[in-house]
């Protein structure tokens, strides 16, 4: 496998501290990262400390290099780490005495690093490439495809969870082992008190699910001991607990219950294949899925308390294909996931009953509310995880202390943010919340998932930690020669080829009809570093870089009056993949190619402070590949995107407000842009000229005038509309060819900013005002 053989030195650890410093030049920012090695795989590392450098960071709290689709390294940060020597300028100060005198960088940057993170359930692995459940995977893929493996156990016998919160009896089980265990987990689930005249029954289901995916039960017996107590007492055969099947292939056609045994405390049961002539056998995958259904007569509704043992003999057999000529193989291991807690008949649950609203905007200050039982008095160690969206929800994200308003045993209210953006548990800086099922842990380590209830995170607006929805990145113009605006100037990676000048005329020009951000494409660099640089020059080209794109932000923060704005922004496509430069929406990608357009205007959301979202139509979407699209899947349609506009309209709404006046002298505010507006467009209509279109006086009283240049007379629909889209002026004029200018009365109208629309057939044309 390519990334470990590239790797000189592969071991898993934690980040123990992170420090930003300038490049000699001062000219980029890098991180110095402390990593604590725990255990080593491969190279000649001593176990102790190592030092890691990374691209991007913050330095002295004012200024700050963010670096889009980059790895970010927090305090907490755990993981197995795939490195290299670096070539990165190393820091003057010595920030931490590491034993290792190697300076390392990540293979391939965020692919360098397989996560491990704390989704509130079990600590787990994740990575790009494979599906992991374990760290018992990882240590097998370190097996599979390092040579010669170097193994040495820096803390012997001890998880790298065995410190977190929560803790996981598979993964400490499971740590010491140098192999492809396959591995049958329990899982306690769905529990409730149920009635049947006068008697109280406690109903749950039990899940089963492996560290492997498709294999195939064949057998297991397993055990659970009860309180008396609580429960009756039994012996021989036992009317007061019922067990049964509970799935979709795992019902009495193809298994059955061989023996079901009852004895004073406890009770075990042997499940077995049936041998059926067909092919439908319970199928595991590493999700939990229903296996059996557990109902249990209560004794004492007073008494009625955890069932604090799961016995597990170590005995199952599964086979790795639905056909059973194959010989059958043995679980390495069975282990319990989870416990359950009851507190009397009519029971305390832990359960989520709403969340409000379920249609959230991360970053503008949204107030959510979550209710229902059992969450605790207090926070605590506990929190509330949302679905990652920098994976596509493939793993889950904690929210910052921050973030909650307040806490107690019914409700919890939360602001929501669009990144998690500060080192918290195990999760790195800059994590984005996303769509989809939220999960809750307790103080007390109890997990709750709302199973009803899924949010959406309709659009991400770039946020800070101290939760100052007022302060955005896109505030301040980089380019004295063209005030108001932000100019990206192209290089010649773009300009000697007409295709991907294009796109990139096109992707400027489209979000700048969308929001009226005043995007220019500038003039031509003849030279550029292969590299982003803080040189005080928006770029746009081919370079070095390891994802298929990456946008860096120079951002300047004013401590004193809680302000951040950008200074400059970089977007650098990486010059060793084929990019396919095509703005027409009936084209299709080919295979092996990668979209540009489509890219350059994820990028420019990210320039235009958007964060990713979990919906793979829209252009905040994580991820892009260059398996070939057709031209209903490609992501090019802003026009139609309406979370990517409403986010970069509030963007630019923020940066057209606010004052910066108080933080430094000469900072300027973005002013509204204008463009050739049509929506369906290809690559030869791309030069088509367009018409600068201006609004005065900006601020307005009682009338608003407006000038444009029209190559031919046209008959043109103008409409006023407000910020949230509701439109408040409309009127139908021929305009004639040349230079044009309107006056519009606004004494109708309440103080505010609105957005002037001229629309001339198929092409719009907007500019922002204010009336105040």
């Amino acid at each position: 496998m390519n990334r470990i053989d590239a790797a000189n030195y592969i071991f898993e650890g934690e980040v123990i501290r992170a420090d930003g410093y300038w490049s000699q030049d001062k000219d980029w920012i890098y991180t110095s990262v402390t990593v604590d090695i725990k255990k080593m795989f491969k190279g000649d590392l001593q176990c102790g400390k190592v030092e890691l450098i990374t691209d991007g960071g913050k330095v002295a709290d004012t200024v700050e290099l963010k670096i889009v689709h980059n790895l970010n390294l927090g305090k907490g940060q755990k993981g197995l780490f795939l490195c290299k020597l670096t070539d990165k300028q190393l820091p003057v100060v010595d920030f931490y005495p590491e034993n290792n005198n190697q300076k390392l960088e990540t293979v391939m940057d965020e692919q360098g690093l397989i996560v491990y993170f704390d989704d509130g359930v079990n600590p787990e692995a994740w990575d790009y490439q494979f599906r992991l459940d374990s760290l018992a995977q990882v240590y097998g893929l370190m097996d599979m495809y390092t040579s010669q493996i170097n193994y040495v156990d820096c803390y012997p016998g001890k998880s790298i969870f065995e410190n977190s919160s929560t803790s996981n009896g598979r993964l400490s089980q499971s740590v010491n082992t140098l192999s492809n265990d396959t591995n049958l987990y329990y899982t306690l689930q769905n529990p409730q008190i149920t009635t049947s005249g006068s008697q109280n029954y406690f109903e749950y289901d039990l899940d089963l699910h492996s560290n492997r995916d498709s294999i195939y039960l064949l057998e297991l017996t397993t055990g659970i001991r009860y309180d008396t107590m609580s429960f009756f007492a039994g012996s021989g055969t036992n009317s007061h607990i019922i067990v049964t099947l509970n799935g979709a292939k795992l019902d009495t056609n193809y298994y059955k219950i061989t023996t079901l045994n009852f004895y004073r405390d406890y009770f075990t049961l042997a499940l077995e294949l049936k041998f059926p002539s067909g092919n439908s056998y319970y199928q595991l995958t590493n999700t939990p899925t229903p296996a059996l259904h557990i109902k249990m007569e209560v004794n004492n509704c007073s008494r009625l308390s955890i069932l604090n043992q799961f016995y597990i003999t170590q005995y199952g057999r599964y086979n790795v294909t639905n056909s059973l000529t194959s010989d059958f193989l043995y679980f390495d291991d069975c282990a319990r996931v989870n416990n359950l807690n009851f507190n009397g008949c009519t029971p305390q649950l832990s359960v989520i009953n709403s969340i409000s609203p379920t249609q959230i905007k991360g970053g503008t200050g949204d107030v959510v509310t979550i209710s229902g039982h059992g969450f605790g008095n207090s926070r605590g160690a506990g929190g509330v995880f949302f679905k990652n969206a920098d994976n596509g929800g493939q793993t889950y994200v904690q929210l910052d202390s921050a973030d909650y308003v307040s806490w107690n045993n019914d409700t919890i209210v939360i602001v929501m943010p669009s990144v998690v953006d500060s080192a918290y548990g195990y999760h790195y800086k800059y994590k984005t919340p996303g769509s989809g099922q939220i999960k809750i842990k307790t103080d007390s380590g109890n997990v709750i998932t709302a199973i009803n209830d899924t949010v959406n995170i309709y659009y991400a607006v770039t946020n800070t930690s101290d939760v100052n929805y007022n302060k955005f990145f896109v505030n301040l113009v980089s380019d004295v020669s063209a005030p108001g605006s932000f100019v990206f100037r192209p290089d010649t990676t773009i300009t000697n080829y007409p295709d991907r000048l294009a796109a990139v005329r096109k992707a400027l020009a489209d979000w700048t009809c969308a929001t009226t951000i005043n995007w220019i494409l500038g003039t031509e660099l003849n030279t550029t570093p292969d590299t982003a640089k803080m040189d005080g020059v928006s770029v746009i080209k081919l370079g070095k870089t390891i994802p298929v794109a990456r946008t860096s932000q120079h951002n300047n923060i004013a401590v004193g009056c809680n302000s951040t704005w950008t200074s400059e922004i970089d977007l650098i496509l990486n010059k060793d993949k084929i990019f396919w430069a095509d703005t027409n929406e009936t084209h299709d990608c080919p295979n092996g190619s990668f979209d540009m357009y489509a890219i350059l205007l994820h990028e420019l959301g990210h320039a235009h402070s958007l964060d990713h979202i979990n919906d793979p139509s829209k252009i905040m979407w994580y991820a892009t590949d260059d398996n070939g699209d057709s031209a209903v899947n490609r992501k090019i349609r802003l026009y139609a995107d309406a979370p990517a506009i409403e986010a970069g309209q509030y963007a630019m709404n923020r940066s057209y407000n606010f004052n910066f006046a108080a933080c430094q002298n000469g900072t300027r505010i973005l002013t509204t842009g204008s463009a050739n507006c049509t929506h369906v467009i290809g690559i030869a209509d791309v030069d088509n000229i367009i018409y600068d279109l201006t609004v005065f006086p900006n601020p307005a009283s009682d009338e608003m005038r407006f000038r444009f240049t029209i190559e031919k007379p046209t008959k043109a629909r103008i409409s006023i509309h407000d910020v949230q889209g509701r439109e408040v002026f409309t009127s139908t004029e021929v305009i004639q060819s040349g230079t044009s200018t309107k006056e519009i009365p606004l004494h109708t109208l309440e103080n505010g900013i609105y957005i002037l629309r001229i629309s001339t057939g198929s092409t719009s044309y907007i500019a922002k005002f204010v009336k105040g």
